[in-house]
């Protein structure tokens, strides 16, 4: 039977880039009952060009979730990165509740 509420936390595991954009892609938007997110603590997860793919494959993925909070806290966020998730995310999801950006000190470069 399917699961009401799905938790995932990926924290501090050393994801990559290239495997937050096939967790996205294969994993999150068939995942409507995943109700949180953690991803955290993987600090070059979402770093450079690679890091900003993968910010917009998951940004896509995101409406598929009924309700969702995502904390991507520490994971090597660039401005430009933060741009594509406010713009996919943020605006086509109404359904992400709760958003942790803090310890990405290279998103508010611009």
């Amino acid at each position: 039977p399917a699961c009401s509420s799905l938790q995932l936390c990926l924290a501090g595991c050393g994801m990559s880039a290239e495997g937050l954009a096939v967790l996205a892609a294969q994993g999150v938007a068939h995942c409507p009952s995943l109700s949180e997110l953690w991803l955290g603590g993987n600090p070059d997860m979402l770093k450079g060009a690679e890091g900003n793919k993968a910010c917009s494959a998951l940004a896509k993925a995101l409406p598929a979730c009924s309700s969702l909070q995502l904390c991507l806290a520490g994971c090597g966020m660039s401005a430009e990165g933060l741009a594509v998730l406010a713009a996919q995310a943020v605006a086509h999801c109404p359904s992400l509740s709760e958003l942790h950006l803090d310890d990405n000190p290279d998103m508010l470069k611009g």
